[in-house]
């Protein structure tokens, strides 16, 4: 399957398995939209990610739920 140019949207992407699943589809050349809480460390990983694999990667810290 061709993953070029597709997009991936992680959440949990600044540590563990949804560090790890990130990496992965940069290696597959898949631009990245990464979620994770904040002050995780999220945009120095999506800026590491870029650069280390030239693909695109976006992110959004924040916390989400369903509104009550």
């Amino acid at each position: 399957m061709e993953f070029h140019d597709r997009w991936a949207l992680i959440t949990g992407a600044s540590m563990g398995l949804g560090r790890a699943f990130a990496v992965e589809c940069a290696g597959r050349d898949m631009r990245l939209f990464l979620v994770a809480l904040p002050n995780s460390g999220l945009p120095e990983l999506a800026a590491q990610i870029a650069k280390e694999y030239g693909t695109e990667a976006r992110w959004l810290e924040g916390v989400l739920r369903a509104a009550t």
